[in-house]
């Protein structure tokens, strides 16, 4: 029968209390491997064995027990589904024994079992003494029902009730959540090279599928890597899944070029950061509070960053408190959502807090600010559809559009999920779609609406004569690209709100807000071509003859205001700085066809003498019909364009 690995155990509990003793025992396996360590009995990296429990393989993670290897330890226990806090009957609860159930507890690890070791050394009252203590260290825990089991690795004592209880836990199947079809993500813990291999890096899939061939990305160093070969247990597989012990041996890739705290991953997904929104617990054995800017020591999965702290709604957290926060870090790591972490003291290295990864991509925050911090409430273990509307909400300042690839590299999950939690949210009302793959949130939609709106009677309250605001300049001005700034004016247009022509748009039912001067100007031009239409039956003044119609002090005015007259299509420009009425011209057209039905064709001399107008008037006239198609011209003779 073939196994699969995907459950984790991890050793967990103070120097020299039988953690690597209890795993040989268990595995056959001496976890310390390396020859210091066996040289001085102590653990000072992780090791790590393989079991088989019940037809289930299952993986072991020794932890070093001292206080010099606290990063190491945690590196580990971020790794693991349950925790086998071990504990000698002979010593009972050390600092190491606090320390590390705090850190198992912060990484979320809320099953495991209580192995009381070195039976042999004590007496049934002590064995009692000893489990009496846990039992009150343990309550108000998660792991305050865990079982208990007294052992003794000289005499084999518990160690097959042992074996039983870690399977009856893995028949639960109640460990760590680890989603397979999440983007793939391996924290490496562990880093080493083999004769005629290279370098491999190893670590415990925290979520995803790799399969081999798939090219991967070691953060935070941004390097594309090639997977040679890949191995579950010492044995070559093909794809590794979450929960797993997995070695990728790296093609190309120099030991020294990569470290435990460094990420494997898919490309385009995960990015590092140094500015994290936290929520920070301070434990309730810390000796001071934590302080408002305090430099500390930031452990998050395998990885070891320095930092401040920045605490957004107080000047110091007391033992036992909390409160939301940043952290600005020295080294950039790589984290998702939700993640957990452990803060210590930046000198001695004791646990001081711990907490979870609200938002890993954070913007400075100033604070005491209200609208921040229910901000992170609100995204403080958002599920991803809650989080994909806070995130469409929030982005109204770039614009208030978001594509679907960036939506789904700021959730950190693959695009088909994220696309499928947001069309959850349009059938609910509350995001809109604009343009392909491309979202809104339904209030942002409507702020946009009437930003439009602003930007254009604003626009045109600055240029009394403008027919309106380019859409490429409204586009711009909002930050919207061309697809979701055609939906707006779409939307906006079909609520009868504005009004797009030619490119530009207006508000509806709002003309031009002139001033006295424009208006006189206005009405000097209409009476002087209605004259002139009237007189000669054509509205068709020279640029001359306009100026001369109006006073001196008026002829910038009457420039502009013809140039407006030409936008809004009430004048016509014609070769040789001539203007047409809109009204003379489609009458001059109506007869022109007439003419050309009857005739055939005209020259310029003819329809000089048919209208009754200059040579210059008919000759610019008969060009402006000709260019834009109502006739076509040969040799000086004028044809219906049919």
């Amino acid at each position: 029968m073939t196994t699969v690995q995907r459950f984790t155990f991890g050793t967990a509990g103070h120097i020299d209390h039988g953690k690597s003793a209890l795993v040989t025992a268990l595995t056959g396996r001496d976890p310390d491997a390396r020859p210091e360590e066996k040289q001085r009995g102590m653990t000072m990296d992780l090791g790590f064995c393989f079991m088989e429990l019940g037809g289930e393989e299952v993986a072991i993670i020794d932890v070093p027990g001292h206080e010099d290897f606290l990063r190491t330890t945690i590196a580990g226990v971020s790794g693991i589904d349950f925790l086998l806090l071990i504990v000698d009957l002979s010593e009972g609860i050390m600092p190491q024994t606090r320390e590390h159930l705090e850190v198992a507890l912060a990484m979320g690890i809320d099953r495991g079992i209580v192995v009381l070791t070195k039976a042999d050394l004590v007496d049934e009252e002590m064995t009692i003494l000893v489990a009496d203590d846990l039992s009150d260290l343990l309550r108000g825990t998660p792991l305050e029902d865990s079982e208990m089991v007294v052992t003794s690795v000289e005499t084999g004592q518990g160690l097959d009730e042992l074996r039983e209880r870690m399977i009856a836990l893995i028949a639960s199947g109640t460990g760590v959540v680890r989603d397979e079809e999440a983007v793939f993500r391996t924290p490496i813990d562990r880093v080493f090279t083999l004769p005629g291999f290279g370098t491999i890096v190893a670590g415990t899939v925290a979520c995803g599928r790799y399969r081999l061939g798939e090219e991967l990305l070691l953060l935070p160093r941004g390097r594309k890597v090639r997977v040679r070969s890949l191995q579950v247990h010492g044995t070559k597989v093909e794809e590794v899944f979450p929960g797993q012990r997995a070695a990728f041996n790296l093609a190309g890739v120099e030991v020294d070029s990569v470290e435990r705290g460094d990420t494997l991953t898919v490309p385009d997904f995960l990015r590092p950061t140094s500015r994290l929104d936290l929520w920070l617990e301070v434990s309730k054995s810390a000796t001071k509070p934590l302080r408002h800017h305090q430099r500390v020591r930031f452990l998050i999965g395998t990885s070891l960053s320095f930092g401040r702290v920045s605490l957004l709604d107080a000047d110091e957290i007391p033992p036992g408190g909390g409160s939301f926060a940043q952290i600005t870090l020295e080294k950039p790591v790589v984290v998702v959502r939700n993640e957990p972490f452990v803060i210590c003291n930046f000198s001695t290295l004791r646990v001081i807090g711990r907490g979870r990864v609200v938002f890993p991509y954070a913007l400075r925050h100033r604070r005491y600010k209200e609208h921040v911090l229910e901000r992170m409430s609100t995204l403080r273990g958002a599920e991803l559809g809650k989080f994909l509307a806070l995130v469409l909400s929030d982005a109204y300042e770039e614009g208030g559009v978001r594509g679907l690839t960036r939506l789904a590299r700021l959730a950190q999950e693959r695009e088909e999920k994220v696309r499928q939690a947001l069309e959850v949210l349009v059938e609910g009302g509350k995001v809109v779609v604009c343009g392909e793959d491309k979202y809104i949130s339904r209030d942002n939609l409507e702020v946009l609406k009437g930003e439009i709106e602003g930007q254009i009677k604003e626009y045109m309250a600055k240029d009394s004569l403008s027919v309106g605001v380019s859409l490429g300049t409204l586009r711009q001005r909002l930050g919207v690209d061309k697809d979701a700034g055609e939906m707006l004016f779409s939307m906006l247009e079909a609520e009868g709100r504005i009004v797009v022509s030619a490119g530009k748009a207006k508000i509806k039912g709002e003309g031009p807000a002139w001033t006295a001067a424009q208006r006189r100007v206005r009405q000097s031009l209409a009476k002087s071509f209605a004259e002139v239409e009237e007189r000669a039956g054509v509205g068709i003044l020279s640029k001359s003859e306009i100026e001369e119609t109006v006073p001196e002090k008026d002829l910038s005015l009457a420039e502009e205001m013809v140039d407006y007259l030409c936008r809004v299509g009430e004048l016509i420009p014609l070769f040789g700085n001539l203007y047409i009425t809109a009204k003379s011209l489609a009458e001059v057209k109506e007869k022109l066809t007439a003419y050309l039905k009857e005739h055939g064709s005209i020259r310029a001399a003819d329809f000089k003498d048919f209208l009754s107008i200059s040579r210059r008037q008919a000759t610019s006239i008969l060009d402006y019909f000709s260019d834009t198609g109502v006739t076509r011209r040969e040799k000086g003779t004028h044809f219906p364009s049919s």
